[in-house]
């Protein structure tokens, strides 16, 4: 085996680790711990899922060479991250009213139009095609 293959076994086995300690994280609760190991468990799952974003990305920046390419992805995993420290913050911790409030109007944030809202606006998505309002073809 070589040197390129076992790096890329240790990096899925520490991926698969990761995933294995979210899941348990995620099962133990459910057991009838106390409530305080409850809501560590939960905040250790989000850090877990907060780490697989970040490493994700340094692997999307690390594999991509187009640079717009690599700036899309990067953004993606960026608005992930967002989310899932935006979604930790207001169910794992106890926050008050306004701060909840605030934190639920950014989770709005990341919704981005689809294609199908932009049909409701009048705007075009990169797969439609023109439709000819005139009698001759030949000018569309």
């Amino acid at each position: 085996m070589g040197q390129r293959q076992r790096e890329q076994v240790q990096r899925g086995c520490a991926v698969g680790t990761v995933v294995l300690l979210a899941w348990l994280c995620r099962v133990l609760p459910l057991e009838g711990l106390p409530s305080g190991l409850q809501e560590a468990c939960g905040i250790l799952r989000s850090l877990l899922y907060l780490s697989l974003f970040a490493g994700w990305g340094i692997s999307l920046y690390n594999r991509t060479v187009h640079p717009q390419v690599r700036r899309l992805l990067l953004n993606v995993d960026l608005l992930m991250l967002f989310w899932i420290l935006v979604r930790t913050l207001r169910f794992q911790l106890n926050t008050p009213p306004e701060i909840d409030r605030m934190l639920g109007y950014l989770c709005l944030l990341n919704k981005s139009p689809s294609p199908q809202d932009s049909k409701k606006f009048g705007m075009r998505t990169l797969t439609e095609k023109k439709k000819c309002r005139c009698n001759d073809r030949r000018q569309c």
